[in-house]
């Protein structure tokens, strides 16, 4: 929910800002002025739209599309261009900075604050997710589904129906629980923005998905083996 509400704040002020940059930019003398005041715009939009990248792929992606199964690469590309937008909101800070120090009003002082923990909300978001699904171990598991086929209490913060999990041979196995809100959620790499994650590690997680891989990998097994006249 905090990220999403982020989202509208940086597209606010991404608006709000392009707008007294053109209003400057009709009204410069020069045409180098003109053309580097648009150029700005432009970019602003671009920061925009990366931050916001994931949401807007909920809304315009195939991740809401029935049918249709996102792709790993292009499931990170939307978490891509949220760290790359909160690396260019970090660069953006001085400036807001010098003019909130130069000013007595309120409003500078609250962007600079909100573009602060945007930058933080965003690139920490994306750098826990790049790092945990750093591997091709790594995907989800039916929580919810798990604990009806076996006992799992080792995982007591974990409220979601889904779990983010790191597959190995044994256990227990790294996971986190996202919050209510979860993107691309048709990939094998959902993503669930900062703070709404539960971490740690469970041995019966582990237990019970071992145990289906066994019971899968004989009954598979099974079918392979010729019928006996």
């Amino acid at each position: 929910m905090l990220y999403i509400l982020l989202c509208s704040v940086v597209l606010l002020i991404v608006v709000i800002g392009n707008v007294a940059r053109a209003t400057q930019a009709l009204v410069s003398s020069g045409p180098s002025q003109r053309l580097q005041q648009m150029a700005l715009v432009l970019v602003s939009y671009a920061v925009g739209m990366a931050y916001c990248a994931p949401l807007l792929y909920l809304f315009f992606g195939p991740d809401g599309a029935p049918g249709e199964t996102l792709g790993i690469d292009s499931a990170r590309l939307t978490v891509y261009l949220l760290f790359a937008a909160s690396v260019a909101l970090l660069f953006y800070i001085p400036s807001l900075w010098k003019r909130a120090a130069n000013s007595k009003g309120f409003w500078p002082m609250g962007q600079l604050t909100l573009v602060a923990l945007a930058c933080f909300v965003g690139g920490k978001s994306a750098y826990d997710h790049l790092t945990f699904f750093n591997t091709d171990q790594a995907g989800w598991a039916d929580v919810a589904l798990m604990k009806e086929i076996g006992e799992i209490t080792d995982m007591p913060g974990c409220t979601s129906p889904v779990a983010f999990v790191r597959f190995q041979s044994t256990g227990p196995f790294e996971y986190r629980c996202p919050g209510l809100i979860v993107f691309n959620r048709l990939s094998s790499q959902p993503f669930g923005p900062w703070p709404h994650n539960d971490t740690g590690s469970s041995q019966q997680l582990a237990d019970v998905i071992l145990k289906i891989k066994s019971e899968a990998k004989v009954a598979e097994d099974f079918a392979e083996e010729p019928a006996r006249l």
